[in-house]
């Protein structure tokens, strides 16, 4: 004759418990017998917690070496450049700086992101959509290790149709004199 209780649930403890095998529902529902509810739900908790704390931890340890941000310096209808790289979370490489105009912005921008420092800007070439906020960053609270300009001769500045300036290019090589700017010819 069949046990009642067998028969009301197929899957039992009991007819796991002759071939050697408890499931895993099984354990569970012990653990909210005989008053062990709130101890059961205060590990769960404690659990959940721990988790998440070695989680964001895990997340926090493992942000990128490398954060490529395009910044968008482009001023009214004028096209502009620049991008910011931090690499190793506390080294700050500026690629070009947009028009002169929009350098306050961009000043901004970079104490917003926690730069106190740049360890070198980079001008890309002489156009005044590219260098023309140097100035204003070199003047700005913000630290310059270094300039990585190749600024064109001034035959060649003489000719350019596109925004580059003799005027301002000496203004950029008074500004960081000796050998503080490094001319990459």
């Amino acid at each position: 004759m069949t046990n009642k209780k067998n028969m009301e649930h197929p899957t039992s403890n009991a007819q796991h418990r002759n071939i050697g095998i408890v499931p895993f529902y099984s354990k569970f529902d012990a653990c909210f017998r005989g008053g062990n509810v709130r101890i059961t739900l205060l590990f769960f908790a404690l659990f959940l917690i721990a988790l998440l704390a070695g989680g964001w931890w895990w997340v926090r340890g493992r942000a990128p070496d490398l954060v490529w941000t395009a910044i968008d310096v482009n001023y009214l209808t004028q096209q502009g450049d620049a991008n910011l790289l931090q690499i190793n979370h506390t080294n700050y490489f500026l690629i070009d700086t947009g028009h002169a105009l929009y350098a306050p912005r961009l000043i901004h921008f970079l104490q917003e992101q926690g730069v106190h420092r740049l360890n070198a800007i980079i001008i890309t070439h002489g156009h005044n959509d590219h260098y023309g906020g140097l100035i204003p960053i070199l003047q700005s609270p913000i630290a310059v290790e270094r300039v990585y300009f190749n600024p064109p001769v001034t035959e060649l500045v003489t000719n350019e149709l596109f925004g580059c300036s003799p005027a301002e290019l000496d203004n950029i090589r008074n500004e960081w004199p000796g050998a503080a700017f490094r001319c990459c010819r």
